[in-house]
């Protein structure tokens, strides 16, 4: 049943539009603004008044504040989710973001796709973690919960989609669709009638690790704000000791939740998207990577405070800055700047303003506050000794900086360039993977074999002469195994670079792989060690030895994996894919008609045809291992056309079979326009340029002019155009373009192959450009085929094995800590 909606404030009439929702929303938001704005006051006035403990007034309107907040929060979660659920496409964050033929755990994935959805995930988390904080932090409560309140405040702005004296504070996600997008079928009362679907979700966002990833890494992001708020609190107090025990396990907790979210991001970036590869060194990737590792340094300076009183004012210093970090990249995923340089980036919704000053309100008190009291803060003036734990800790979390440097000077290069407004433009890198590694590989060298050593290593001072004769024979029998290793596994040959680049780092990238090999293995085996004959056994006390070992597994699953991949799908044939190929993707994928199996590496490949599922397009990949028949599987990599104008673009999700020792990634890169069913084909080419038909590839190898048109009045173009299949010229045309200057008449004489398969047909001259027009009809075509790519991953589960391993390092370290708050 529809029913008329009267919009308030208007005479519109508009059927079937369910405006309470956004009258509900919009309330909400409001309320949530409110309640955390006035919680955050209250809670600073108990912070500097004379009476500040857990039973203050203030404080204890503050907390009823900030759970009023909260529950807010959390309806303005659930309606918007129902909202989505329901595909009220009245809505233009619903229908921008969602689609009938989506499922439910794909409407979840929706829901923090745009930028709206994910600030409310954030605040959701900030909200939740707020609670938390209310019953831990005892005497620390104002002061901390100022800070979160007040974030909270900023956050909320971002979704509320209000003008205050003429500009647009944030983004609302319950804005009408016909308020946004000014067209007339907005004019009509039955308008909503008209809109049978959704645009939906991009296809890259339909997979399972976007259900969870968001929420986990968002976690990680509204984590990072609870030892922020403890540090700056500690300044505003004059506390500066303190802080340090209370912030160590939500510190501990916020790497372990920002670290999982992160690799859960690279285990996506694996599985969805087309490079075949978990980390790209995109700039979004980078801009979540940063915050970890600078909080991570952290954690390591925090501890050598406890145990030496050493490092309190670079303690400060890195866990007041990773949350700077977590809103500098911020801005920098959301501002639009990084449109250019990343795909992960999001539109720029005109919050650029906003996000300016939400770095500017915390950052530059933030750095004012701590400058002022720098000189104050007073720490036991000491040199360490170079055998003492703490120097090489010290030492990793320089490391640890320069790492971050290098990251962040080349990620913000579009900042530096609109900042400074440089007439020569400073240019990112063309190769980022090759830019990066070049320096990270040797940061994980050098982290790699501090983690092997620096658990044996005592604060203060150490028995050096002791401790090599114990560890003297493990480190020898880990660097054989290391050898053993990288000579089964070939780690000399670079399988994954050009020619060019081989020879230009070929000596310095065989020594680091050897290096961070030595080093990987080194790390679990020692770390082991420890557990087994220092810790007795007692894994639960040895949360940063298993760290250390799930760190030495990731080198290694890096360094075999990314190194070691290996492209099966060799293009023997020698096709030319056109422009959308570069010459290395050119070698690397291969041409597949239906039902012809061809040879890729240890398998027999076979396209089997297409498969529809809830409206999705997936092409059967069967595989078959030549040595061994009974390993037969079948892939479903996905691929859709999509019509953009009068282009054309290919929106594509790989799939991937995983081995114990392998997995071997399957990825489509060009299908046939199943809407060009009558086999003519376009093309307006050059000399010597190659043109794929739907069963034939046509190289334009001569232009020929014939005649002369002031003497004969006649100007005859013919053109000599190769015609094969996949590799073999079968056969030869000649079209011809005759024009008549005399009596201005035109002749077009085609040309057909012997087999009378392929008519050529000259349409026009492009003289201007040296083209033809040309135009080609095939009969009894076979437009069924793929150009697709696949690549194996050797041992990648020792990758994600220590992923975990690292992870559950640090919820093992944290556990004791937060639980004896």
């Amino acid at each position: 049943m529809s029913y008329l909606y009267i919009r308030p404030f208007t005479n519109d009439f508009f059927i079937g539009e369910n405006l309470w929702f956004g009258h509900l929303g919009h309330f909400l938001v409001i309320l949530s603004l409110c309640f955390t704005l006035f919680s955050s006051i209250a809670y600073f006035i108990s912070f500097f008044s004379k009476e500040n403990n857990p039973s203050n007034s203030w404080i204890k309107i503050a907390r009823s504040l900030f759970y009023f907040h909260t529950i807010s929060i959390i309806s303005i979660f659930t309606l918007l989710f129902f909202m989505m659920l329901g595909h009220h496409y009245e809505y233009n964050y619903v229908w921008r973001h969602t689609s009938n033929s989506l499922p439910v755990y794909y409407i979840i994935s929706a829901f923090w796709e745009g930028q709206e959805g994910s600030f409310l995930l954030w605040m959701f988390w900030h909200s939740i973690l707020g609670c938390i904080l209310i019953r831990k932090a005892k005497s620390w409560e104002s002061g901390t919960m100022a800070i979160v309140a007040l974030v909270q405040f900023c956050l909320s702005t971002m979704i509320a989609g209000i003008k205050v004296f003429d500009y647009k504070l944030g983004s609302s996600p319950f804005t009408l669709l016909r308020e946004e997008m000014q067209i007339p079928i907005f004019a009509r009362p039955e308008y909503l009638s008209l809109i049978k679907d959704g645009n939906g979700l991009n296809i890259l966002l339909q997979n399972y690790w976007m259900v969870i990833h968001p929420p986990i890494l968002f976690l990680g992001f509204a984590s990072t704000l609870i030892p922020f708020a403890y540090a700056f609190s500690a300044l505003l107090k004059r506390d500066f000791y303190s802080w340090v025990k209370e912030v160590m396990p939500w510190a501990l907790f916020s790497g372990a939740a920002l670290g999982t979210g992160i690799m859960m991001g690279g285990a996506w970036a694996y599985e969805a998207l087309s490079f075949g590869g978990f980390w790209a060194w995109d700039p979004v990737e980078n801009a979540s990577l940063v915050p970890w590792i600078t909080l991570v340094a952290g954690i390591h300076t925090m501890m050598i405070y406890r145990a030496t009183k050493h490092s309190l004012k670079i303690s400060f210093f890195l866990i007041i800055f990773q949350f700077l970090l977590i809103l500098y990249s911020t801005f920098l995923t959301r501002s639009g700047i990084l449109g250019d340089t990343s795909v992960h980036s999001f539109t720029d919704l005109g919050m650029t303003g906003q996000l300016v000053v939400f770095m500017a309100l915390f950052g530059v008190p933030t750095l004012l506050i701590m400058a002022f009291y720098w000189s104050k803060i007073e720490e036991e003036i000491k040199e360490e000794t170079i055998d003492s734990r703490e120097f090489w800790m010290f030492i990793g979390a320089l490391i640890f900086i320069f790492s971050f440097i290098q990251i962040s000077y080349t990620t913000s290069i579009p900042v530096w360039n609109t900042l400074f407004n440089l007439k020569q433009k400073l240019a990112p890198p063309i190769n980022p993977i090759a830019h990066f590694n070049k320096i990270q590989i040797w940061i994980g060298i050098f982290l790699g074999l501090g983690l092997s050593y620096v658990q044996y290593l005592r604060y203060k001072t150490t028995p050096v002469k002791s401790i090599f004769k114990s560890l003297l024979i493990p480190s020898i029998i880990a660097v054989i195994i290391a050898i053993f290793i990288g000579w089964k596994l070939d780690i000399s040959v670079l399988e994954n670079y050009t020619l060019e680049y081989k020879k230009a780092y070929n000596f310095k990238f065989i020594s680091a792989h050897w290096l961070l090999l030595i080093s990987g293995i080194l790390a679990i085996i020692l770390n082991a060690l420890y557990i087994i004959k220092v810790l007795k056994g007692k894994w639960r006390v040895g949360g940063g030895s298993i760290a250390h070992i799930g760190f030495g597994l990731m080198l290694v699953g890096i360094l075999i994996s990314q190194y070691k991949q290996m492209p099966i799908s060799m293009n023997l044939a020698g096709i030319d894919f056109g422009k959308g190929f570069d010459e290395k993707e050119k070698e690397s994928n291969i041409l597949l008609y239906k039902n012809k199996s061809e040879r890729m590496g240890a398998y027999h490949v076979t396209y089997k045809g297409i498969v529809t599922k809830d409206n999705s397009t997936f092409y059967e990949v069967a595989y078959e291992n030549i040595n061994d028949p009974s390993e037969k599987f079948s892939l479903f990599p996905e691929a859709k056309l999509i019509k953009e104008g009068e282009n054309t673009r290919l929106n594509a999700n790989p799939a991937t079979k995983h081995f114990l020792s392998k997995d071997i990634f399957t990825h489509i890169n060009s299908v046939p326009d199943k809407n060009d069913e009558n086999g003519i084909k376009n093309f307006q080419a050059l000399k010597f340029d190659t043109l794929y038909l739907s069963n034939h590839r046509a190289v334009l190898q001569d232009i020929i002019a014939i005649g002369k048109p002031n003497k004969d009045k006649i100007l005859r173009i013919k053109a000599q155009v190769a015609i094969g299949g996949v590799n073999i010229i079968q056969d030869t045309l000649y079209p011809e373009y005759i024009v008549n200057l005399e009596n201005n008449t035109l002749e077009q004489k085609a040309d057909s192959s012997k087999d009378g398969n392929v008519l050529l047909r000259i349409n026009k001259i492009i003289p201007d450009e040296n083209k033809l027009d040309l135009s080609f009809i095939e009969k009894n075509t076979n437009n069924d085929w793929i150009i697709m790519k696949a690549i194996v991953f050797p041992y990648i589960n020792i990758l994600w094995l220590g992923c975990f391993v690292m992870v559950f390092g640090f919820l093992i370290s944290m556990r004791d800590r937060f639980f004896k708050l």
